[in-house]
């Protein structure tokens, strides 16, 4: 089941002084049982656009949570070109943040649900 939150479902039930959730996650991480595969990215180039997905699981909460993020900008097309990327984030915050999420707005009875792959 997922749950498709707006942001302003998301505004009404986070705030950012919730802060332990993304503390467990590193923790996780540290235990090894937290799983972050590398970032996987496709460059589409008779479209010129690009797309990165960012995978992660935290066991100890069993939040599966991806982050996908995509642009229409050309990507490189020689190996004479640089692309710089900054990443400001891990996948396990991302995976505590959507567990974080997803409870408090299940309790608060927002967004809605969609069943993806069967009855469960």
């Amino acid at each position: 089941m997922v749950l498709i939150l707006t942001r302003k479902d998301l505004e009404a039930v986070m705030t950012m002084k919730e802060t332990k959730v993304v503390e467990n996650a590193f923790k996780e991480l540290t235990l090894s049982t937290a799983r972050m595969p590398t970032r996987v990215g496709l460059t589409v180039f008779d479209r010129t656009g690009w797309m990165g997905v960012m995978p992660a699981y935290l066991s100890e909460i069993g939040s599966l949570a991806a982050k996908i993020v995509a642009g229409k900008k050309r990507g490189r097309i020689s190996d004479d070109e640089i692309t710089l990327f900054k990443s400001v984030g891990l996948g396990v915050q991302d995976a505590a943040a959507a567990y974080l999420a997803y409870k408090k707005a299940s309790e608060a009875g927002v967004g809605f649900e969609v069943e993806l792959f069967g009855k469960s």
